[in-house]
This record gives C-alpha cells, structure tokens and sequence, in this order.
C-alpha cells in the first residue's frame, strides 16, 4: 500500500517540476519584458521568444503534463480500490497498471521530508467508525480537503494575474510607451505566464466546484448514517454510492490544474486538524462516546 502511494506521489512530483519548468521560462520571459520596455533593441527577439514559449507550451508541453497527471491519478486509483475494498471500474480507470510499473515508479520517490511518513497518514484516523461509513468519510475528507485547497490557490494566482497586468500599465507609463509599444515589450512575452495563470486558476476553480458538489452528496449520507447492523439492500446500496463518488474523484484528479507542494505543507496541519475532528464527531454519533 505504501509502495503506492510513493509511486503516485512520485508520478505527482514529476509533473509538479515539469509545472515548475513551465512557470520558470514563462516567468523568466516576463521579467524580461521589463527589461524589453526601457532597452527597446531587444524588445523584438524577448516578444518572439514570448510567442515562441507559448507554442511550444500548447503543442508539447502541455500534453505531456496531462498524460502525467492521468498516470498519477490511475496510481492513486489503486491504492484508494485496495484501502477500501471497492471493484476496479475498467470502463473509467482502463486496465490496471502492471505492478513492475508501478514499482519503476515507486524507486522514484524521494525520502526528502519525512514524506513516507506523510504517506502514512494519508487520511485521518477512521479507527472504529464502523463500514461503510468510515470509506464515505475518506472520501468526503479527499473531496472537501482538495477543493478548500485549490480555491486557496485559485485566489491567489488570480492576485498574482492581476498585479502583473497591473504592474504592466504602471511600467509603460514610467517608460513613456505608447499602448502598441507597452503590448510588444510588456505583455506579448508573459504570454505564456498569462496563459498558464488563466488555465490554472479556471481549471482550479473547474474541480472545486465539481468536488464541492460531490461533497454534499457524500455529506448528506454520513448525516443520514445510522449504526450497524445495515440491512443488506442498504448495504449494497452505500456500495454503488462509494463506487460512483471514486469514479468522479478519479476524473478530477486527470485534471492537470496542480497545487504547489509547499502550498499544500503550508495548510496542512491545519487541514488535518479539521478533519480528524469531523471524524470524531461521526465516531461518537455511530458508536458513542
């Protein structure tokens, strides 16, 4: 089980450095641009460069960030089916990676801050709520956690948008250029920035509203949990519940709209702190305190 969660998460670090590859050079470029708004021999090749890096996004970068983040979700897809019991859906997931497959990922994984032992503690302590409740709050855990997050981040590259929009007018003011000469030296080479700021921040915005609907189904059944024994029609039921809540989660996470690692860290115990509480909440209401 740990072994795949370390390939997951090593799949996730690879994209995640392939983001910070594409946010580096569509930066660097940008920086340039105001460089290119007071040294106006080099505002042509920066402006092309610009344009150059935006194609070069759209045509290779971007798909390959996309086949990494369906790989990663299929990994963690295992892992999740193998926790908690539930039937691999081959019409949604594909066929299941073979193990020499994921263990070439898992050899991939860095040890570097504590991260194993992260990886223990994935979800909360369910200890003692009863099945199938205890799934249900995993994954009610992995839906409202994620979609708090991302609009966290969501908030924050829109700022960052804003302000370099804004620091653009400012600087073809200070530097006396006309609108044409401000969109060439300024704008034209954060192209990419710009495109990369705009997809993130809508494709954030895009899985946390599908996972914060998705919350309140899965809410609704832990408010209308009652203790054990279930009757066996209700039992299967929950089943079909757990299965279709997986199959939407498994399609968020091909999303390739990613949060950056230290972003999560950041909020991360007190993340935790909240959850574990609900949990307690549902421990005390199904089998008392």
């Amino acid at each position: 089980m740990i072994d795949l969660r370390k390939a997951s998460a090593a799949v996730h670090a690879r994209a995640l450095r392939l983001e910070s590859l594409r946010v580096g050079v569509s930066a660097t470029l940008a920086i340039a641009g105001v460089l290119a708004a007071f040294v106006q021999i080099i505002m042509p090749p920066i402006a092309a460069m610009g344009a150059l890096w935006a194609l070069v996004l759209a045509v290779g970068v971007n798909p390959w960030v996309r086949g990494l983040a369906k790989r990663a979700a299929t990994l963690q897809e295992m892992f999740d089916v193998e926790l908690f019991g539930l039937p691999w859906n081959k019409t949604i997931c594909g066929s299941t990676p073979a193990r020499y497959e994921c263990n070439r990922w898992t050899r991939k994984f860095s040890t570097r801050r504590g991260g194993v032992e992260r990886l223990r503690d994935w979800y909360v302590d369910v200890g003692s709520i009863p099945q199938p409740y205890d799934i249900l709050f995993c994954q009610l855990q992995n839906l409202a956690w994620d979609s708090r997050l991302r609009r966290r981040w969501a908030r924050t590259v829109l700022a960052l948008v804003i302000v370099w929009v804004g620091l653009g007018a400012l600087v073809g003011y200070l530097a006396s250029l006309t609108i044409k000469e401000t969109l060439v030296s300024w704008y034209l080479p954060a192209m990419g920035a710009f495109l990369l700021g705009f997809d993130n921040y809508r494709g954030q915005l895009e899985i946390a509203s599908e996972r914060e609907r998705l919350t309140q189904i899965v809410q609704a059944e832990l408010d209308g949990a009652r203790r054990p024994p279930l009757s066996k029609k209700e039992s299967l039921r929950l089943s079909q519940v757990m299965r279709e809540i997986q199959d939407a989660i498994f399609s968020t996470r091909k999303h390739t709209a990613r949060v950056p690692d230290w972003f999560y860290r950041r909020f991360r115990g007190s993340d935790q702190r909240d959850f574990q509480l609900g949990a307690d909440v549902l421990r005390g209401k199904l089998v008392g305190p």
